[in-house]
């Protein structure tokens, strides 16, 4: 129940936004981790990419890097899509909720424009025209 709506499409989209949501923090946590020396990124992904963990530390093997960050935030934008996709079929009074999504749908576009480098450093600076997107939005009623 969200919101007070009971509509399993409404979870199902919720879900999904939040799991956009995750992804889009845990890119976003990459160059602090790094720089307490802490790589969280799953071994799997380093080992299929050809990448150690130290290499997240030391920023080195950039195009790697930014390939793994890429299949991250493919995966984000993946969610965010398909929750895109099932708010249409959410309750009205639900909608609301899912302008939480835009700051990571923002920042996966920036970080599209940035060639998916995570520690670009306009990637990590205050993004001042977040509220104006939020605003504009609610405005709109496009949530998503």
């Amino acid at each position: 129940m969200l919101l007070g709506v009971k509509c399993i499409d409404t979870d199902h989209a919720a879900s999904h936004l939040g799991k956009a949501i995750g992804l889009t923090t845990f890119i976003r946590s990459i160059p602090y981790n790094a720089q307490k020396r802490r790589v969280l990124i799953p071994t799997q992904l380093l080992v299929a990419n050809k990448l150690s963990q130290e290499s997240f530390i030391r920023v080195k093997e950039q195009e790697k890097i930014q390939e793994v960050v890429f299949q991250i935030a493919s995966q984000a934008y993946s969610h965010y899509e398909k929750a895109k996709a099932l708010v249409k079929s959410c309750k009205k009074d639900a909608l609301p909720i899912f302008l939480s999504g835009a700051p990571s749908e923002i920042y996966l576009k920036r970080l599209q424009r940035k060639n998916f480098n995570p520690f670009d450093p306009s990637l990590s600076a205050r993004y001042g025209l977040l509220p104006f997107h939020l605003y504009w939005r609610k405005l709109r009623k496009a949530y998503l």
